[in-house]
């Protein structure tokens, strides 16, 4: 018996063809071959995004570059008014005393005071830059590096366990110390003031083995045991813990813990470093509870619950959690409680003051809040939401105070989906925007009138080429299912799309809960489906599940 093999795209298209017969089973045109090669091999339509770090005081950002004729990056500074470059950090710098190459860096983060920054390497472990004296020196670092407050120390984990490196003595303390592969410390974070450190103990010792293939051999595959937790079985036991800066005590909190189990959403410092705040979840994720609790008396005091029968959101990812307001005295965050995801206000003790984005549409991202002095409102909390179209995505901001309604922030001459990453302080952002048929572009605007100061990435090339191949503009839909309920969709026809003739359908879904298919943004996948378009078919995405 002899296989062929052939690359997972073109297994696509010869699989539709054999099910809808527009071309032959056994061959895909030349044409569309060497175009879906461009796509999918030469990655001729893979679109340059831009990569920048943002200065601690927001006056401008970093990123690594390599010098004219040079492969090697270094790091340099570019300031967001005037766009002058720096090198913050050479080629030279980077050469260790007795190397013969510079490291080569692979991320970095900076101190709060912008004063050293810690650089991580490809093989080579981590390294402090002091811009000061501009020395090298190497440093003990792990997974999820936070920088202290004081900019004097760097917590990091490793094996299960949480350590602190004092960079300047050149000691590293361990803070907690387990003696069973099921358990493991993270999510750590410094209090403001660095003397104690928060974090989230998993314990999975109850959980059940199970069998797991593993492929390495096709012949001979190995068996590898894993913990995982079927429906109705014992999860991961979870507990909050703060432990000092000197690993000397840990506290453990003690938040409700029923005996089916529960999960964590967000573990934060409560705008002091007293108190913390626990969001809590049941397992069934029908409820879901913020707690504050006292650090050094180990009260705990709940200030705010809800319940929803179907699905309550928690804290992470678009939705990026509870923020401090007004020094601590209230905060702000997301709900779906009235039917909708939006925005609220909650004083500390755990009263509602006011509801932030009213109307019948979600928020769909939690954006920055912008207190700064001199703002005699209030401030404003920025967000992202498209009102009267879900396959697009804009930029909003509303006063905190809620004296006004929601105002648009992105020009409305562009229609689109828009990405935003904003600097400290909110006085600039890197803008990124897109559309279906068009390729992103990112540039620096300032807020909030989004004046273009510089044009990062255009991707111009991509551009060419897509405007070459997009012989109709994507048609965007409303499909009456009844009952009042109205799916979004788009078509891509082929380029002799003849309105007189009738074409089969290629429908391309995805069935994951809130995973959107339909939307107004720019993806490699949409070239791959213009071509499929172009053997004859009307290419169709539905949103059976966004």
């Amino acid at each position: 018996m002899r296989f062929i093999r052939a690359p997972l795209w073109l297994a696509g298209v010869l699989a539709s063809s054999t099910l809808l017969p527009v071309v032959a089973s056994s061959q895909v045109p030349p044409e569309t071959e060497a175009r879906l090669r461009s796509i999918f091999e030469a990655g001729e339509f893979n679109a340059r995004s831009f990569q920048a770090t943002w200065l601690p005081d927001g006056s401008g950002y970093t990123t690594l570059e390599a010098p004219p004729g040079g492969s090697q990056r270094e790091l340099v500074r570019y300031d967001a008014a005037s766009g002058t470059r720096t090198v913050l950090v050479s080629l030279s710098q980077l050469t260790p005393s007795g190397a013969s190459e510079p490291l080569s860096i692979s991320g970095y983060q900076f101190a709060r005071d912008g004063s050293w920054v810690l650089l991580q390497t490809r093989g080579d472990g981590f390294w402090m830059f002091d811009s000061a004296t501009s020395t090298l020196k190497r440093v003990e670092a792990g997974g999820g590096n936070a920088i202290s407050p004081e900019g004097d120390r760097v917590l990091f984990g490793r094996g299960g366990d949480l350590h602190v490196h004092d960079v300047e003595a050149g000691r590293t303390t361990r803070l907690t110390w387990t003696t069973a592969e099921s358990v493991s410390n993270g999510r750590a974070t410094w209090s403001p003031d660095g003397n104690r450190i928060a974090f989230v103990q998993s314990d999975a010792s109850g959980v059940r083995m199970r069998s797991m293939l593993v492929p390495t051999d096709p012949s001979y595959p190995e068996l590898r045991e894993v913990r995982f937790a079927r429906v109705g079985e014992t999860i991961t036991k979870l507990r909050v813990g703060v432990v000092d800066a000197r690993g000397t005590e840990v506290r453990w909190i003690s938040i409700p813990s029923p005996n089916e189990g529960f999960y964590l959403g967000q573990v934060s410092w409560a705008g002091n470093s007293e108190e913390l705040l626990v969001e809590q979840f049941s397992r069934f994720r029908d409820e879901r509870d913020f707690f504050i609790a006292n650090v050094s008396t180990g009260e705990v005091t709940r200030i705010y619950y809800e319940s929803d029968p179907a699905w309550v959101i928690a804290s992470y990812r678009l939705n990026a959690g509870l923020e401090w307001l007004r020094g601590g005295d209230s905060f702000l965050f997301l709900t779906e409680k009235d039917g909708w995801r939006h925005s609220y206000v909650y004083s500390r003790g755990g009263r509602e003051e006011r509801l932030l984005t009213p109307g019948p549409s979600d928020v769909m991202e939690r954006g920055p809040v912008d207190e700064r002095e001199g703002d005699d409102d209030g401030g404003w909390f920025y967000f992202f939401a498209s009102p009267d179209n879900a396959t697009q995505r804009y930029l909003y901001r509303v006063r905190l105070d809620g004296s006004e309604p929601p105002e648009r922030v992105t020009p409305e001459d562009q229609p689109g989906t828009h990405f935003y990453d904003f600097s400290p302080g909110l006085r600039w952002a890197f803008h990124t925007y897109s559309t279906f048929d068009t390729p992103p572009v990112t540039a620096l605007v300032s807020l909030p009138d989004h004046r273009v100061v510089r044009v990062l990435e255009d991707n111009a090339e991509v551009r060419r080429r897509a405007e070459a191949t997009v012989s109709h503009p994507t048609e965007f839909l409303q499909l009456d299912i009844g009952d009042g309920v109205e799916m979004d969709a788009w078509m891509i026809k082929p380029r002799d799309f003849d309105p007189s003739r009738q074409y089969p359908v290629f429908l391309y879904v995805y069935g994951e809960p809130h995973g959107q298919t339909v939307l107004d943004r720019w993806s490699t996948r949409n070239n791959y489906h213009r071509a499929i378009a172009d053997l004859g078919y009307l290419v169709v995405s539905i949103e059976n599940r966004g």
